[in-house]
């Protein structure tokens, strides 16, 4: 019965269903860039598999930098959000890639922004203070 109904769903949904599990073999420019105190890579240019999944990114990146399992390491596309682990290089470098290129930034201490209206922005690794004429950082004191 259940069979019945899987075949009579739609004429071509069982062959892209095929094509979806196959995994992608084509590669994808990753540049790392580190952020704040994150150690900066000597060679940051690499390529990763498309159908791979972001966490195997995330693993060479800790790899490469030297870092265990337990160190804090922070993850963003373009410097704008975190990815899923789950989510493909391929389709990160489809929505999001830039100049041909899949921008990967990382840092080692975790990222929180906050924004008010005297336009005060913190991040917890980097606290600054930007000027709402100029945009000039100035330092401020870590918060506890």
């Amino acid at each position: 019965m259940l069979a019945d109904a899987v075949t009579s769903v739609q004429p071509g949904a069982l062959e892209a269903l095929e094509t979806y599990k196959k995994k992608d073999p084509t590669k994808v420019v990753v540049r790392f860039k580190s952020i704040g105190s994150a150690p900066i890579m000597k060679n940051n240019v690499f390529k990763a598999t498309a159908g791979h999944k972001f966490q195997a990114v995330v693993l060479f990146l800790r790899s490469q930098l030297g870092m265990k399992k337990d160190e804090p390491l922070f993850t963003y596309i373009n410097a704008a959000f975190a990815p899923a682990p789950d989510d493909t290089v391929g389709n990160l470098y489809k929505c999001f890639g830039t100049e041909g290129h899949l921008i990967v930034n990382y840092r080692c201490v975790v990222s929180v922004i906050l924004l008010s209206n005297s336009g005060l922005r913190r991040s917890a690794g980097d606290l600054r203070r930007w000027d709402s004429v100029g945009a000039n950082p100035v330092q401020l004191a870590q918060a506890e």
